[in-house]
């Protein structure tokens, strides 16, 4: 891995989360077309389209680190690369799931009426459905809804002897196919997912050729500068039919835009180093940070002064309140994060997967 790889990977890791943060931080707002600022500020164009980059670019990145530095993958080297994700992917997948399983379940002894969503109350599990929710309950969720990424991923991992052999054979034409099926929208399979498969792809491909992300992003840069014009039309025709291909495009030309960009930096920054706490908190701030964010949307627009009566500053307030919801949640957990390195460092490093 060349040196600029590695430090775009690290820069981009603390980022990518808190736009995931974002995507989750929405609320459905009654009469959302009376609030016609917030719709094409937050629902459409940071929730829709902005940060929708970033989960492709963390299966990318998982790709491209799982095949790094391998001159041979063979038994042992898969064998030795499934241990490594045992620790950071499957540990922490099993406790948080396990953990909000017991919680759901505690709620429903001590105050039943509170169970609601698609998980039914604790009188109707069975021991099937006590299982589905470690994978899917639904929706292709697993009890904690953002760890889906985690699980395909996992899935991909175990298929990578699979995709490794088929990159060899087919250089990158196994790459293409997914990318037409997932660009295209012609085939969504469930678990693991067209998009995650293709964007592992993706970078697994670099990886094993040994070529640089920051390098292949410079080539295509083009694609980069056209993104704001690709963003700004998927923005407008949400809804539309043909909506999902102009989105498609626009989330690969911003991944180009965003690798570019951050490579040019990084370039004429030398010294600039992430911040180590911000990286060790990462995948802590990811495991916990839904769905209680949204919660808090919903406290603030309860509790806090209504402006309703002025459409334009109550169009202002729901997006303030956005913003603010998302920065409070992520401080939150970055307080409580700091608190348990400091009274734990083993379990810190265990709660964010190893990290």
């Amino acid at each position: 891995m060349q040196a600029i790889d590695s430090r775009i990977i690290s820069f981009l890791r603390f980022p990518m989360i808190v736009g995931i943060v974002l995507i989750h931080s929405g609320v459905d707002i009654d009469g959302i077309s009376s609030y016609p600022l917030y719709e094409y500020v937050v629902t459409r164009g940071i929730i829709g389209t902005i940060t929708r980059v970033c989960v492709p670019l963390f299966f990318l990145i998982s790709g491209y680190l799982f095949f790094c530095n391998i001159k041979r993958f063979d038994r042992l080297a898969y064998v030795a690369k499934l241990k490594k994700r045992g620790r950071s992917l499957l540990e922490p997948y099993l406790f948080y799931n396990a953990l909000a399983i017991c919680l759901f379940a505690l709620m429903g002894f001590v105050r039943p009426e509170l169970q609601s969503g698609v998980v039914p109350p604790l009188s109707q599990w069975t021991p099937a459905l006590f299982m589905s929710l470690f994978w899917d309950y639904g929706n292709n969720l697993p009890m904690v809804p953002q760890f889906w990424f985690v699980r395909n991923l996992m899935l991909i991992v175990l298929l990578s002897p699979v995709l490794y052999w088929l990159i060899k054979k087919t250089k990158s034409t196994i790459a293409l196919l997914l990318g037409t099926l997932w660009g295209g929208n012609i085939w969504e399979f469930g678990i693991p997912g067209t998009m995650g498969l293709f964007f592992f792809t993706i970078g697994a491909v670099a990886s094993i050729n040994q070529l640089s992300i920051f390098t292949i992003a410079k080539k295509m840069k083009f694609c980069g500068w056209v993104y704001p014009l690709l963003a700004a039309i998927d923005i407008m025709t949400k809804g539309e039919v043909f909506n999902i291909y102009i989105h498609n495009v626009g989330i690969l030309s911003g991944m180009v835009l965003v690798v570019y960009g951050l490579g040019k930096w990084l370039e004429r920054k030398d010294s600039a180093k992430p911040n180590e706490f911000l990286l060790a908190s990462t995948f802590f701030v990811f495991a916990c940070h839904s769905p209680y964010n949204g919660k808090l949307v919903h406290v603030m627009l309860c509790v806090l002064p209504s402006l309703s009566s002025y459409k334009l500053l109550a169009d202002i307030q729901c997006i303030l309140y956005y913003f603010l919801t998302a920065t409070a949640w992520i401080l939150i957990l970055l307080s409580v994060f700091a608190m348990i390195k400091k009274m734990s460092p083993k379990t810190a490093i265990f709660l964010s997967g190893g990290r």
